[in-house]
């Protein structure tokens, strides 16, 4: 929504009518320049890279962190693979379910299953997003009956109250700044992120109480 100014050398013309001939010539000239720039960028927006854009610039208003970092980067990933398979330029709806399998074999070449399936996931939502949003974009998800890949479950096991004494005994000696972060995740149910952005304000001394 620039304002542009196009004079294109009207003014130096001091005869009436060839000056009126002149901007006639020019008036053309600037409207089929809109017309061909107003084409692109709806063949831009029709095709996958358009909707992509269009959505993470919605997530990015409501999300942040590490959340959208991981939108934007199994997009990526989905359009490098688009583009290498000369696929970026289709519409959003003419994307296959064979597109699909061959994108998680894409991913699988460079990644374990368990970020294959978590980029899946956040592609599905992606297309997801249309079918939910929108009335006539997409009626149906590529990746639905797209099966996960197997992964090991990695079960979180807990210090033991030995453990975490002589953890804490030792970061109280050589570390005081690392054991308070670790009490205020481990003791305060405060989660890491949170704890990093932590500020005095936050803390009610009296009450006793994190907000």
């Amino acid at each position: 929504w620039t304002r542009k100014r196009e004079y294109g050398y009207v003014n130096k013309e001091k005869d009436p009518q060839k000056r009126t001939a002149l901007i006639q010539e020019l008036s053309s000239e600037i409207l089929s320049s809109i017309v061909t720039r107003i084409t692109n960028l709806r063949k831009e927006e029709s095709e996958i890279s358009g909707y992509i854009k269009s959505y993470t610039g919605d997530k990015t208003a409501s999300l942040r962190g590490t959340s959208i970092k991981a939108i934007k980067l199994a997009l990526r990933y989905f359009y490098e693979f688009l583009k290498q398979n000369n696929l970026h330029l289709l519409p959003i709806n003419a994307i296959r379910k064979r597109n699909i399998h061959e994108f998680r074999i894409y991913l699988s070449k460079f990644t374990g299953n368990r970020s294959v399936n978590g980029h899946m996931t956040l592609v599905k939502s992606f297309f997801n997003y249309y079918i939910k949003n929108y009335d006539d974009v997409i009626f149906k998800n590529p990746f639905d009956g797209i099966t996960k890949l197997p992964t090991n479950s990695e079960t979180h096991v807990a210090y033991s109250s030995s453990q975490v004494k002589r953890y804490f005994e030792y970061m109280q000696r050589h570390d005081p700044a690392l054991l308070l972060y670790c009490k205020f995740v481990g003791l305060g149910f405060v989660r890491c992120e949170e704890t990093r952005n932590l500020k005095v304000g936050d803390i009610d001394f009296n009450r006793r109480t994190i907000s």
